[in-house]
């Protein structure tokens, strides 16, 4: 036995207390404790959870080499931290500051847009040119990373990057939509590809933000729950996403330790319930790196199991591990009257799930 198990053990007889102790335990004391955080990752954490990504980049370029030089954890976080770094701040983000129009081409989802940035257009504008599209993208540069004070305590240049991703996603949505419903101008064909247009846009926007726009992503999908937005078209396009952090949430509490989570649920309106107190909880307090990655991975999840087949089907699934049996997976109609049944099966899974915790 190691010289400080020993000690362990005569301690606890010496007081007079005869009990056993396990190998394991009398060995505990030589286990050694994880490293601690090096202040580069630490600074680098920090800067990357408050959106300062010129500073990460920088910093990733300065110190590459201390960094692989990280025990594994450490690395790993920096890596993540990389990674998203490297799909939000694409070499065009810059060029875009000039304020003049050039071609550029984003990567969204893995597919690549053929686009001009144009600086006096406001949104996305698509031109069909014998089968291929292209996109007129623009946006109001001088919001870009402004830290003015935009609104529920996010800046300007939050807001102005949820929104230049949720045009990504706009642009990258109509990419997927064979052109013949694009031309479709019945009433139906044009309120779901206004959903899904949407659906596709609040998921990309929140995915390839910075944490805190992300944040500010999220809380509007909860927040399209209150009853003032019964009425808009795309109320559940959004709400989809909504329902799908509620999900992720309530399935994996152990992975969000910071966030707050509802203990009950009222038997009507579960969904709108636990949205409401979740959006009053993000809205004013920040999340670490490992629960925004968990959130990136789960947006990531929702967007790949919802692609053109979502505009079809005008529904999305929200994708569980968990629910391995196709009648136990949950979805969200874009059309309310047709998601009211899905609603009921949500709020019921939801209540389960808050009785069993």
């Amino acid at each position: 036995m190691k010289p400080s198990a020993l000690r362990t053990v005569a301690s606890v007889f010496f007081c007079g207390f005869p009990i056993l102790i396990s190998a394991r335990q009398a060995l505990s004391a030589d286990t050694p404790a994880p490293p601690a955080p090096s202040p580069l990752v630490t600074d680098l954490t920090a800067h990357y959870l408050d959106g300062d990504f010129d500073f990460v980049e920088s910093a990733l370029k300065e110190h590459a080499k201390e960094f692989q030089g990280l025990p594994p954890k450490q690395k790993a976080d920096v890596a993540i931290i990389s990674t998203a770094v490297t799909q939000s701040r694409q070499p065009w983000w810059k060029l875009c500051k000039s304020g003049k129009k050039f071609p550029f081409h984003p990567l969204v989802w893995n597919r690549r847009l053929d686009a001009d940035f144009s600086p006096t257009v406001n949104g996305v504008q698509y031109n069909n040119n014998d089968g291929n599209i292209h996109f007129n993208i623009g946006w109001d540069i001088n919001d870009m990373e402004s830290p003015a004070h935009g609104e529920h305590g996010f800046t300007k240049g939050e807001i102005c990057e949820l929104g230049i991703w949720m045009d990504m996603g706009n642009a990258d949505a109509w990419s997927m939509i064979p052109v013949s419903s694009l031309q479709d101008t019945s009433e139906e064909n044009r309120n779901t590809l206004i959903r899904f247009e949407d659906f596709r846009s609040c998921v990309t926007g929140a995915y390839y933000g910075t944490p805190r726009s992300r944040r500010w992503g999220l809380f509007l999908c909860l927040n399209n729950y209150l009853p003032k937005y019964e009425k808009g078209n795309t109320q559940m396009a959004r709400e989809a996403v909504g329902a799908m952090m509620i999900h992720e949430l309530l399935a994996n509490p152990a992975k969000y330790p910071s966030i707050k989570l509802p203990t009950e649920a009222p038997e009507e309106h579960a969904e709108a319930v636990c949205a409401g107190e979740i959006k009053n909880w993000i809205e004013r307090h920040p999340w670490t790196l490992a629960e925004d990655q968990s959130l990136r991975d789960m947006l990531k999840r929702l967007a790949v199991a919802n692609c053109a087949s979502t505009f079809r089907s005008a529904s999305v699934v929200l994708p569980d591990k968990l629910l391995e049996k196709p009648a136990d997976k949950l979805s969200v109609s874009f059309d309310p009257e047709k998601d009211k049944p899905l609603a009921i099966k949500r709020d019921a899974w939801i209540r389960a799930q808050l009785r069993k915790d």
